[in-house]
């Protein structure tokens, strides 16, 4: 199928259509700049370094709490972390299949889409502590912590107070409560 987009009054860039005028200047890829991992992507790997010498393979979502960034890199398995403020990139702790990442400055929460759990670990670094669904265990409930199941859990948020998290194989998007870790 071809599809054909004719901006009568606007324009499209990277595939979202505008609709105001004058077009905003946008920054060329000469403009940009690297903070972490190598460009181009034959040089993916899984190194802990500064800048251009670490390496990611398929950092797929992140999260920051301003003084760092945090990072599903998924065929790592691993949840990374940048710091802003000299580059640095270490691993968090690993993780089957992260795939969305947020923060509250006190956990890094992480969804597993492909074994339906919602997992956690302290900024700090730490062990992982899955705290909503069971590994490899799909389904719909509402419920408390590991009660509660999901079917690919993919993106998530936070807002400090709950965990909202888009449940992609049952089409809804799901709250996770951190003060009780009951699931709605």
């Amino acid at each position: 199928a071809t599809i054909s987009i004719q901006c009568e009054t606007g324009y499209l860039y990277n595939g979202t259509v505008y609709q105001t005028f004058p077009i905003p200047s946008i920054p060329s890829l000469n403009q940009l700049t690297t903070m972490a991992g190598a460009y181009p992507t034959s040089t993916t790997g899984n190194t802990d370094a500064t800048g251009t010498a670490a390496r990611f393979d398929n950092p797929i979502a992140i999260a920051t709490d301003g003084a760092n960034i945090y990072v599903a890199d998924i065929f790592n398995n691993a949840i990374r972390k940048i710091k802003i403020a000299d580059n640095s990139v270490t691993t968090l702790a690993t993780s089957t299949g992260p795939h969305g990442i947020a923060t509250d400055g006190i956990y890094v929460y992480v969804t597993s889409f492909n074994t339906h759990v919602i997992n956690r670990v302290p900024v700090g670094g730490g062990a992982v502590q899955t705290i909503a669904g069971v590994l490899n265990t799909s389904g719909n409930i509402n419920n408390q912590g590991t009660l509660a199941r999901f079917d690919t859990p993919t993106y998530l948020t936070t807002d400090g107070k709950n965990v909202y998290i888009t449940d992609r194989g049952n089409n809804q998007i799901r709250k996770y409560s951190i003060a009780t870790g009951v699931v709605t």
